[in-house]
């Protein structure tokens, strides 16, 4: 049902971008509609109208676009006023053709079409009627009118929400509240959410039971907001594998958050690089409610989409692995920098795919076994997008993404680049070589004393001037002065160690040749007094020939 707002036209201001700020408030919702013209030729008087979640905005001016304008400054100044009234404009929802819906709830529904208002956008009338019930829609063609008419019946008898997108069409919302607030008998309401999911999902060749059918689940190794990853075994394979099961909640069953989540599958397929985790395969998997109780009770009591990802099992995660060098206190500089390379060839490799990670942090840094050696494998690329345009590493993409302690500051805005990984990885390096992972308190104030005051931890600063100076290159606040993937590979401070190495043994080249001469000095004094005694020999053995009787 359609309710007006209390804001007057007197109320508002218009200003040069009142449109373009409605745009960006509410940008699935551009749809105006002409209601009538009214006065003398020569000085007319149009009125239309926005709505917006069952709010409607109704302003008169001397053109439509004046009238329009009006509309979009009332919208916006309730938001402003109470923008609690629009959360549920964010809100999920599917698109799912709303005849179908409404012929779940009830099969004995009865439309007629006939004339509607003068206007051409609502010349076309249908009437619907149900349980004696008639209701009304009007549009400029008979399947928009009919659309409306059902939007009209299922808010007014069962209160379900609405959400309108940019081509104007309805679709119902799916958030928990809306959920809830739906009227239905429980018994139906239920039935007709399991009509939704199936529609929904026909497209994604969804399976039951396929994960529990194919695997032997040994034991959870990481739980989050994501969902849960399972070390698991293959029962025909007898090989063991980890699974990322993610819950799609009904709620969040929209067309965008689904393309979010599958975003993961779609990058980690093309992926091939020894520093990013193996994927296999991925599927979808509806799962009922848990409850055998028939009748619908909560939320939670819907059925959910499940994506499914499998990919190669890894020992740990860096944030385990740093939790547990604390323990043990097993700090290894030169492990340390093998795993920070590690890293970065998986980055530079990204990069060179035109990929930015978005996420890079210890729970997203795999650790695997191989053959005995530890390998080190980027993971989680839910929010790696892909930059199409090759001439600029810059590109608008959706802010406030990444976890907060390790997203660079550019990334609240929505344009940032390749550097914004390098950011995150210089914090993941602070953490990396110093203690601070210790406490969570002592690695924000380490966080912000870098950031702030571009101090480091005392800890880090006496291994390494070559360590500090990196660090603060690459969390530096302009994205366009942090050195890039392939510039710190090749870095003074990852081959330190090996100048160290060449420069002892340098010296001990230098001792050896030097100990050497004064062994060659020694030995040709030796000779000289040989030769001198070898000379006194011959002279002595000449004149005993020239004179053989001589005594």
């Amino acid at each position: 049902m359609m309710s007006s707002t209390d804001t007057n036209e007197s109320d508002v201001v218009i200003t040069p971008d009142t449109m373009s700020k409605f745009n960006d408030t509410f940008p699935h919702c551009r749809q105006f509609e002409f209601i009538d013209r009214d006065g003398p030729d020569h000085s007319p008087i149009y009125t239309c109208k926005v709505t917006i979640n069952r709010i409607s905005y109704e302003a008169k001016g001397k053109n439509k676009r004046d009238a329009q304008k009006l509309c979009a400054a009332m919208a916006l100044a309730d938001y402003n006023r109470r923008p609690d009234i629009f959360q549920r404009y964010e809100e999920s929802s599917i698109s799912i053709p709303l005849p179908s819906i409404l012929n779940e709830i009830n099969k004995n529904i009865a439309y007629e079409t006939g004339i509607g208002r003068l206007n051409i956008d609502e010349n076309v009338r249908v009437t619907l009627s149900i349980d004696d019930q008639i209701f009304e829609g009007f549009g400029p063609k008979q399947q928009v009118a009919k659309i409306r008419a059902i939007v009209e019946t299922m808010e007014t008898l069962w209160n379900f929400r609405f959400q309108y997108q940019t081509d104007g069409q309805p679709k119902v919302v799916l958030s928990g509240n809306a959920l809830d607030e739906v009227t239905l008998p429980p018994k139906e309401k239920l039935q007709v959410f399991k009509f939704i999911v199936k529609e929904y999902t026909k497209d994604l060749n969804a399976r039951e039971l396929r994960f529990k059918k194919e695997f032997n689940i040994n034991k959870s190794i990481g739980s989050g907001c994501y969902g849960e990853v399972y070390e698991v075994e293959n029962k025909l394979e007898r090989t063991v594998y980890a699974v990322k099961k993610v819950k799609i909640r009904f709620s969040e069953l929209m067309e965008n958050k689904l393309k979010k989540k599958s975003r993961e599958i779609i990058e980690l397929a093309r992926y091939q690089h020894r520093n990013i985790v193996r994927y296999y395969t991925s599927w979808f998997e509806i799962e009922n409610p848990t409850s055998n109780a028939i009748e619908y009770s909560t939320v939670d009591d819907i059925p959910c989409l499940n994506m499914y990802l499998q990919t190669e099992l890894c020992v740990e995660n860096l944030q385990k692995w740093l939790s547990r060098r604390k323990v043990t206190n097993s700090y290894s500089y030169s492990m340390e920098k093998i795993m920070l390379r590690d890293i970065l060839k998986a980055l530079n490799y990204l990069h060179n795919e035109r990929v930015i990670h978005r996420d890079i942090k210890p729970s997203n840094i795999l650790i695997a076994d191989e053959l005995g050696n530890m390998v080190i494998k980027l993971s989680d690329f839910g929010l790696a997008r892909e930059v199409n345009n090759p001439c600029s590493s810059a590109a608008n993409l959706t802010g406030g993404v990444g976890t907060i302690f390790y997203a660079a500051p550019e990334i609240y805005s929505f344009s940032y680049n390749f550097s914004s990984d390098i950011y995150s990885l210089g914090i993941v390096t602070l953490e990396l070589f110093s203690d601070i992972a210790d406490s969570t308190e002592k690695f924000a104030e380490a966080v912000r004393d870098l950031t702030k005051n571009r101090n480091l931890p005392y800890d880090l600063t006496s291994k390494s001037l070559y360590l500090s100076d990196t660090i603060k290159e690459m969390t530096d606040s302009d994205p366009s002065r942090r050195p890039t993937a392939a510039t710190l590979l090749n870095s003074r401070f990852l081959f330190e160690d090996v100048e160290s190495a060449n420069q002892f043994t340098l010296s001990q080249c230098y001792e050896e040749i030097r100990q050497l001469n004064k062994t060659i000095e020694l030995k040709n004094e030796e000779i000289h007094n040989l030769k001198f005694e070898l000379a006194k020999y011959r002279l002595k053995a000449s004149n005993i020939l020239e004179n053989p009787f001589q005594k």
